[in-house]
């Protein structure tokens, strides 16, 4: 049995083993993945919203929560299309809105975030549960959520909702992660 040769390029220079990079990996290199972070502290049976805007482009989304986890209560995560809202604010430049690749380069998506007030919660997608403190169990993300990817719709809105389950005031950590690409379509 002979060897086969590759090219320098793909080969890990440290390790001198193929390299293998995973998709979200790619991504971030090729500047197509952002995040979005927001710490809020949310009073007693209280919600906080915000929306996912796509766009009317030739680019997929591909839409995963990142990390979700809550200090003193559990709390519901809702993920629904096609909501009806007023007020909040284009929250695309935020600092924590960002290309992973760290450039200034924005996404096609936006986040309106700050005070929406839902009118209509629009179609169910997933809803999740998520206890409190800081048990490994009470905190969702990780390689787990690879496994929770959507593929969003093109020019459409998705609201991310999340309800303290208790009437304790709670300190809630919540990132999404998405990227946009062209390479992969139907």
């Amino acid at each position: 049995m002979g060897y086969i040769e590759f090219h320098p390029r793909h080969v890990d220079p440290l390790t001198q083993y193929i390299a293998q990079v995973d998709s979200d990996h790619a991504y971030i290199h090729k500047g197509w993945a952002y995040t979005y972070q927001n710490v809020i502290t949310l009073a007693g049976n209280a919600s906080k919203s915000c929306i996912l805007q796509t766009p009317a482009s030739l680019k997929d989304i591909h839409f995963r929560p990142l990390l979700i986890g809550t200090s003193a209560s559990p709390v519901k995560l809702e993920f629904n299309e096609g909501p009806t809202y007023t007020g909040g604010s284009d929250e695309s430049a935020d600092i924590w809105n960002r290309n992973r690749k760290l450039k200034t380069l924005l996404p096609l998506s936006k986040i309106i975030d700050g005070t929406v007030t839902i009118t209509d919660a629009g179609t169910p997608l997933p809803v999740y549960y998520i206890g409190s403190g800081t048990r490994p169990s009470n905190v969702s993300g990780g390689a787990i959520s690879s496994t929770e990817e959507i593929l969003l719709d093109q020019d459409e809105e998705y609201m991310i909702r999340v309800t303290n389950q208790t009437s304790t005031s709670t300190q809630l950590t919540i990132g999404i992660f998405w990227y946009e690409e062209d390479e992969y379509h139907d």
